[in-house]
């Protein structure tokens, strides 16, 4: 006799299928992560960008000279790999003799610091108007459509550019356009 208490053996078949059954499904960034990663250009891709930018971040460390300093035995000088090169400027000299690899890894912060810039400004006035827009279907949807409808028909540079000449110039003024 068996004991009522005591639970009866699954079968195999019966321990995979209550196995199927606990396993919870991937979370977006779990499945997201998995297409990406079978896509090995994708991964190639993001190799590439972080090392770039990494360079960019530790350019103070990684950059061989200083961007302003002039070299005036060494102006116009090629890179390494042309004739007249020279290993202490890997990617040559300017026509007022900074190495021009450092001049990139600085200038390189400066380009990341204005796409994280702009990219955070434009995300508060996208997610406020895509809740708008979702919470008054009736009536705002339609006239938010409407006006982006308007802006996506204007080239972006010439936007821009537009932004730029009423703003003036400056650095937040180019982030802003």
């Amino acid at each position: 006799m068996t004991n009522p208490s005591t639970p009866t053996p699954l079968t195999p078949s019966a321990q995979e299928e209550e196995q199927l059954l606990s396993q919870q499904p991937p979370g977006p960034l779990r499945e997201f992560w998995q297409g990406f990663a079978a896509n090995r250009g994708a991964l190639a891709a993001l190799a590439v960008f972080a090392l770039i930018a990494l360079a960019a971040l530790f350019a103070p460390w990684v950059a061989p000279h200083s961007p302003i300093e002039q070299y005036r035995d060494h102006m116009l000088q090629p890179p390494v790999w042309a004739e007249g090169g020279s290993a202490r400027f890997l990617l040559g000299t300017d026509e007022l003799g900074r190495d021009m690899l450092s001049r990139l890894l600085h200038g390189g912060r400066v380009s990341l610091g204005i796409g994280l810039a702009s990219v955070l400004l434009s995300l508060l006035p996208g997610v406020l108007l895509g809740l708008l827009a979702a919470f008054h279907q009736q009536w705002l949807s339609p006239a938010i459509m409407r006006v982006m409808d308007i802006m996506l028909a204007l080239p972006g540079l010439l936007l821009a550019i537009c932004v730029i000449t009423v703003l003036g110039p400056g650095m937040v003024n180019t982030v802003i356009a």
